[in-house]
């Protein structure tokens, strides 16, 4: 999560102030701060493994903080680091901010950073909405490592209803109960992410703004709009960008999260080698391991070797769900919205299913669903925890 408060340097045109508001173990050291022409220069000693951002404001106040486009993960010794434009005359404040909770079990920590985003093959193989590639930048989150089970939704579940939500697709569906949940909705899904969230004493991640421009938890109901509170240390599910970067496993390139082919060795899917040749599995159709009883045919989560990060089942199993509302293409860039829209617009749904072909297992591939679509047994989430960075 990111640290609410942070060691905060003062820059005013013929003055310097520096001060440490708390004290925590992960907290940097400032030894020295040099403003140079408009930059300032920055010595810092910091945790080892902690990545800090640094951010910039000309108040105190929580919600005028801005990015200055600098992270560095401390080593345990000094550092120097030079931040362009914080010296600017005028009265400008720094601040670190950091993540300072270890990665927790079941969660991978998908380093911050850029990467190319959509279909970067050439010529083009995807859909006209996976163009044009564009970079983007995340910061660093912890994704779970595989998909929600039947079993853990059935424990929040059985919390949620009992402390006042309400959901419309019922207690969801699944294989078994190490297999992924299904036939749950985006409003469901969102309900049941506040609801793990408070089960564990965490903040909801998840609001409805009223008349009066107060805040509430969402637990009830299909509203037109949904807030993401983006500093919330809760449960929640991962934007488009978190979703594609976490699947490439920091490769570029690589047309699957597995790699640049596709078989029945890495993922559960329909194989169709007439129709894809990058899809080389030795048989077409359903994976024959998972092809028993009724549909769905759904593998148990981690059947499959990881992805260079450590997430299971990023090429397929189940489709997920994201945050965001689905958009035409790239063309006007990323930018992830703190407000949901309407329920007349689909959201983004992420990776392939077991039904998928080789073409939709693909990192790039983008599909979608509208967030009050009825049952579908091809279609889960994975979480994230804690706050946007």
């Amino acid at each position: 999560m990111i640290h609410p408060t942070y060691p905060c340097a003062c820059f005013a045109t013929a003055a310097l102030v520096c001060s440490s508001i708390t004290a925590s173990a992960q907290e940097p050291a400032i030894s020295s701060v040099k403003r140079i022409g408009n930059d300032v220069e920055l010595k810092f000693t910091g945790t080892a493994g902690v990545e800090y951002i640094l951010q910039k404001s000309e108040t105190l106040e929580q919600r005028s903080w801005l990015p200055t486009g600098v992270t560095v993960t401390g080593t345990g010794a000094e550092q120097t680091v030079l931040v362009p434009g914080a010296g600017t005359p005028g009265r400008n404040f720094l601040r670190f901010s950091y993540t300072f909770d270890p990665v927790p079990s079941g969660y991978v920590r998908i380093p911050s950073g850029s990467f190319i985003m959509g279909d970067q093959n050439v010529p083009y193989e995807g859909l006209l909405k996976e163009r044009p590639p564009i970079t983007t930048q995340t910061g660093a989150f912890h994704l779970k490592a595989t998909e929600v089970t039947k079993a853990e939704w059935d424990s929040t579940f059985t919390w949620a209803v009992a402390n006042e939500y309400t959901f419309s697709n019922s207690a969801g569906a699944g294989k078994g109960p190490d297999h992924p949940v299904t036939n749950v909705n985006w409003y469901d899904v969102i309900k049941w992410c506040n609801a793990k969230s408070e089960q564990e004493g965490r903040q909801p991640c998840y609001t409805l703004r009223g008349s009066d421009g107060r805040h509430t938890v969402y637990r009830t109901g299909s509203p037109t709009r949904i807030i993401w509170e983006f500093g919330a240390n809760g449960y929640r599910l991962p934007c488009e960008a978190e979703w594609e970067k976490a699947a490439r496993g920091g490769v570029v390139g690589r047309r699957f999260p597995s790699g640049t082919t596709i078989d029945h060795s890495v993922a559960n899917f329909f194989a169709s080698r007439s129709n894809y040749a990058y899809d080389t599995t030795g048989i077409d159709g359903m994976h024959p391991t998972y092809v028993t009883g009724a549909i769905p045919y759904t593998a148990p989560v981690a059947s499959f070797p990881p992805n260079p990060y450590g997430l299971y089942d990023m090429d397929a199993n189940v489709r997920e769900y994201c945050w965001d509302t689905s958009t035409s293409d790239w063309s006007e860039g990323y930018v992830v919205k703190a407000e949901s829209s309407s329920s007349l617009f689909p959201r983004a749904v992420r990776g392939g299913d077991w039904s998928s072909s080789a073409f939709q297992c693909r990192s790039s591939y983008r599909s979608q669903e509208f967030p009050d679509t009825g049952k579908k047994n091809y279609l889960g989430f994975r979480l994230v925890k804690g706050p946007l960075n």
